[in-house]
């Protein structure tokens, strides 16, 4: 296993205060894990929705279903619709980059 037997107590020290060394700063970590709001059994947000697939176009066309209340519209763009239950539909399936990205990939 080890080619010089004297320098194997050394080796072993070493390997043992890395481990030491790693686990003083890996214990705390561990333990605020437990506390974390993703492990603990929460109920689930209201706001976190999938997008549906009539959503989509809301990539390139953000008010293609209207508005949500509170939101500056441009001329023409009623409340937000499409029988959805709420308006997290809206905020969480707004698309908040724009024309600019897709441009630039089309350019590029």
């Amino acid at each position: 296993m080890f080619r010089d037997w004297r320098r194997s107590p050394g080796v072993i020290a070493a390997v043992g205060l890395g481990g030491g060394l790693a686990g003083f700063a890996l214990w705390p970590m561990a333990s605020l894990l437990q506390r974390s709001s993703r492990v603990l059994a929460l109920n689930a947000p209201t706001n976190d929705v999938a997008m549906p697939y009539a959503r989509m176009p809301s990539l390139l066309f953000p008010w293609r279903d209207g508005a949500a209340a509170g939101v500056d519209r441009p001329p023409g763009v009623g409340d937000f619709i499409g029988g959805y239950p709420s308006e997290a539909y809206y905020w969480d399936t707004i698309a908040y980059i724009g024309w600019i990205p897709w441009a630039a990939v089309l350019f590029l």
